[in-house]
């Protein structure tokens, strides 16, 4: 049996994409293996990297200030690195805005932001790409800051946290539209009356989704 694919990549690009295996059941109860092509996360990383540097700039610049280590819970260093406070978006500090999403608040904050990106993250670059992963992020992250802003009691606030509930959202909205290739919900070793397994010699090649 054949195995039919939702896209094709280059012979070239082959080493450059990772690729992930699904089944599809048929019409007539026919198993059919699918390969989609998945881009190689590479902002995931370059926002993580962005994240830590920020925060580790604000601690280096509270410790010069006699702050010790905790110029990033300080809200004069927060307000300096570009935190948002909605009496100073008012005036017209918009920046705020968007350079709120790179600054957290202790070091707990960050390493709880910065393990859900990792994880939604990566998933997310894969399944849309790169270009339509970053505008997720900085459009799901805009979109919390306005909330913020509107509904906010007015003080001080930072974080990704909207940036990331967008990409939990663009993953579930992902499977949510592609379910009928991903084909009917069941347990694995449950399969649909009438259904037959892939013989030996059609098994989709196991992907390797180790990020490099």
């Amino acid at each position: 049996m054949e195995t039919g694919r939702l896209g094709t990549t280059p012979e070239g690009q082959k080493d450059k994409d990772a690729r992930m295996n699904a089944t599809h059941s048929t019409a007539d109860g026919e198993l059919v293996g699918f390969r989609i092509p998945m881009a190689r996360p590479r902002w995931t990383f370059i926002l993580l990297g962005i994240n830590i540097a920020v925060f580790l700039a604000m601690t280096v610049y509270g410790a010069l200030n006699g702050l010790g280590l905790n110029g990033s819970q300080d809200f004069r260093v927060l307000l300096a690195f570009g935190a948002m406070q909605n009496e100073l978006i008012a005036q017209g500090d918009y920046h705020r805005l968007l350079t709120s999403m790179f600054l957290h608040i202790g070091l707990i904050h960050l390493a709880f932001n910065s393990y859900a990106l990792f994880i939604v993250g990566q998933d997310v670059e894969r399944l849309y790409g790169s270009a339509r992963f970053l505008l997720i992020y900085f459009l799901s992250g805009l979109g919390g800051s306005l909330a913020s802003f509107v509904f906010g009691a007015g003080g001080i606030s930072a974080g990704a946290s909207g940036a990331i509930f967008g990409l939990f959202g663009a993953s579930i909205a992902y499977f949510y539209l592609h379910r009928e290739t991903f084909g009917p919900h069941r347990q694995p070793d449950q399969p649909q009356p009438g259904s037959r397994p892939l013989p030996a010699c059609a098994d989709l090649e196991r992907v390797d989704k180790t990020t490099r």
